[in-house]
């Protein structure tokens, strides 16, 4: 693959993924996610297993549609010297 095809299809990254609740069960996690999709139709839900120590919880991890958002410019920040 020629490197100019590469930078062409470089990955962009969207907004953050936030926990909204951890659940013990699928079954609960499912219902909230359920939930959360019938409040709002540009909100991306999904359901995460994670595994620590000392327990098992279903995360249930909410975000913008990254379709939906609008590309903002990022402005470089004058520094003042003193």
């Amino acid at each position: 693959m020629p490197t100019n095809e590469k930078s062409k299809d470089a990955h962009v990254e969207g907004p953050p993924w936030r926990i909204e609740k951890r659940c013990a069960t699928f079954d609960e996690a499912d219902t909230i996610r359920t939930v959360l999709l019938e409040e709002s139709e540009n909100l991306q839900v999904k359901i995460h297993w994670m595994r620590s120590a000392q327990r098992r919880v279903f995360a249930v991890k909410t975000r913008i549609d990254p379709s939906t958002i609008t590309p903002s410019s990022k402005k470089k920040r004058k520094r003042k010297n003193k």
